[in-house]
């Protein structure tokens, strides 16, 4: 289980020299690695949360407030995916009171936070925090494969009771629910406690963060936004970046093979049960070939829909060879997709239009006259930076791609591959990592990127083409 505790406004200013009397804080910092997340600008406490579950930054995802233009921001305004989107088709997530909205958001259970989640009465808070750890505690029972709850309360009692003997009483609740929620999580469950600022003065005339200042009356009082704390156990990835919690997140979704087969199988199954006309994208390489297994296996050895092969005529003779033997061996309802090509045209010299021409062209043309709704491919998260932000299923303009595999690693497929005994390409053993056009591929060394024989212009190119809708 992967948990994400948040603690919005949280700060080690008031963690560390109290941190005897927050015992289950205490016993993390011990227990685990502690940091401070990077703020580069005064952030906006909606603004980093979708960071922190969205993997972008503010400039990417654009969410700075809760109103814009004095309306308060509803979930449908904000054209970002999130951790929840992108995984929740393969992964039992449970995400509660995310307050990058009014009211909090909550994905997978159901809550409606006292107050509309905009009380700031400490009876109100007290109330709304009880309530919220009661439904922490009974997701947390059932165990789901990631969860993630906020706490909000300390950011409002901090507006408005800074530096006052109730902000560290604030603290003490807040650490005894931590506590709470701690006795479901196990010794080997991936944790991260988390919040998106502390608080502090602002110079606005320097542009910069400085101390809280002391009143006359002893008093300190700040205005945010500094110094986000951080606390892993049991996580690789390292966090220093309110994005970094998302991708900390996917790097950890590393269960066992046979665990993701059953994931992808269930999106497989999904697939077919929602498209009428789904087709396989198979290119004859190790991933797509993955994907096509697991198709069989999903339909008792059968594949029960067309698969395409883009052709693009400059394809390696190992890969034309080993294709016609899967066709046979397998028995498939092989339709080879192949482009026009105008007379003079130059191959590989203009990167881009040569893609478009030889691939996208093509395929998008057979989709749309066979009616295509889903397109069943074997790309992976982990493959290269534009396949990150994909989904198991990501709508295009005419049709969905459909992405069973995108959980599995490099290693995965070949677990994958040699535990089923799959036929692969015998390039795979010429040192390619990675099968493209034969004028734009060349073998990998080991300790290089996956795709790094493959023609690094040729991924900016098929990005952009992305991008643009053509595929």
């Amino acid at each position: 289980m992967i948990v994400v505790i948040g603690l919005d406004a949280a700060t080690w200013k008031m963690i560390n020299p109290n941190i005897d009397d927050l015992p289950n804080l205490k016993r993390l910092v011990n227990e685990g690695k502690t940091g401070t997340i990077e703020l580069k600008e005064r952030p906006h406490s909606a603004s980093v949360w979708c960071s922190i579950f969205s993997g972008k930054t503010p400039e990417e995802h654009g969410h700075k407030d809760f109103v814009i233009n004095g309306e308060l921001q509803k979930r449908e305004d904000i054209k970002v995916k999130f951790i929840w989107d992108i995984v929740g088709d393969a992964f039992d997530i449970k995400a509660l009171d995310i307050p990058f909205v009014y009211p909090p958001y909550n994905y997978g259970c159901e809550y409606e936070a006292v107050g509309y989640g905009l009380s700031s009465n400490p009876v109100e808070l007290e109330e709304d925090m009880e309530k919220l750890t009661e439904k922490a505690v009974e997701i947390l029972k059932d165990r789901p494969e990631i969860f993630a709850v906020v706490y909000t309360m300390l950011d409002k009692i901090s507006h408005f009771h800074w530096g006052e003997p109730m902000l560290l009483d604030w603290y003490k609740k807040i650490d005894a629910k931590l506590g709470e929620l701690l006795e479901y999580v196990k010794e080997d469950d991936k944790l991260i406690v988390v919040s998106d600022h502390g608080f502090c003065d602002w110079d606005e005339v320097k542009g910069e963060h400085t101390l809280p200042k002391s009143t006359p009356e002893g008093e300190i009082k700040g205005d945010h936004h500094h110094e986000a704390i951080v606390i892993t156990k049991n996580i690789k990835y390292d966090i220093k970046r309110p994005q970094d919690v998302f991708n900390a997140i996917k790097s950890e979704l590393d269960i066992g093979i046979e665990e993701k087969v059953e994931k992808s199988k269930k999106i497989i199954k999904e697939a077919f049960d929602r498209f009428n006309k789904p087709v396989i994208a198979w290119t004859s390489g190790k991933d797509s070939m993955a994907v096509l297994s697991l198709v069989r296996e999903t339909f008792d050895g059968n594949v029960p829909c067309p698969v395409l092969h883009g052709d693009t005529t400059v394809k390696f003779k190992e890969i034309y060879e080993f294709r016609d033997m899967i066709k046979d061996k397998w028995n498939l309802d092989m339709i080879v997709v192949k482009p026009e090509i105008p007379e003079g045209f130059r191959i590989s010299e203009d990167r881009e239009n040569c893609c478009h021409l030889l691939k996208t062209v093509p395929m998008q043309k057979k989709f749309e006259e066979m009616g295509i709704d889903a397109v069943l491919s074997g790309i992976r998260w982990d493959e290269q930076e534009a396949r990150s932000r994909e989904t198991y299923f990501s709508k295009r303009e005419t049709h969905y791609r459909v992405h069973p595999i995108l959980h599995w690693s490099e290693n995965d497929i070949w677990e994958y591959t040699k535990s089923r005994g799959i036929p692969y390409n015998p390039l795979y053993d010429r040192g390619y990592r990675s099968l493209g056009c034969a004028p734009c591929t060349k073998p990998t060394s080991k300790d290089g990127a996956e795709r790094s024989g493959r023609s690094q212009d040729k991924e900016k190119i098929m990005e952009r083409l992305r991008a643009l809708g053509y595929w």
